[in-house]
């Protein structure tokens, strides 16, 4: 269990901010993720993204383009994770954390159901590790 996940946590948002970083980190002697993937297929945790987003710098969204907020399309966040958006998210910066409201896990695995734009983000990526609260996913 990774130290991150040892933390007790007192409110939702910091359980979330927990998960989330123990999903960043290195398991086992591996390279940490590039980036940690946040499906939401039924955007249920949108209501709580202002929050997450005031408590975790790392943490952007896909959507609409608005740095303020930290959202963009696919490519925007494929650029940001390889590391071509240093304004926005610098080299040596915790592991970036890709919400994806109303994506489901399943459409980025298999690629006959990835529509056409996400494939860009999970193009040579691999993903594993799940955790228990959500679709969420470590690429790396």
């Amino acid at each position: 269990m990774t130290a991150a996940a040892n933390v007790q946590a007192s409110t939702l948002i910091e359980a979330v901010m927990a998960a989330l970083s123990a999903a960043a980190e290195p398991h086992g002697g591996m390279e940490p993720p590039v980036a940690v993937l946040w499906t939401d297929p039924e955007g249920e945790w949108q209501s709580v993204m202002p929050a997450l987003r005031a408590a975790t710098p790392n943490l952007y969204t896909l959507g609409s383009y608005d740095v303020g907020k930290r959202t963009g399309p696919v490519i925007w966040l494929k650029t940001l994770i390889e590391g071509e958006l240093p304004d926005v998210h610098a080299k040596g910066a915790p592991t970036p954390i890709l919400y994806l409201p109303k994506v489901r896990r399943q459409t980025l695995q298999i690629s006959s159901e990835c529509p056409a734009d996400l494939r860009p983000l999970v193009f040579g990526v691999q993903t594993r590790v799940p955790l228990e609260f959500g679709d969420i996913e470590r690429i790396g």
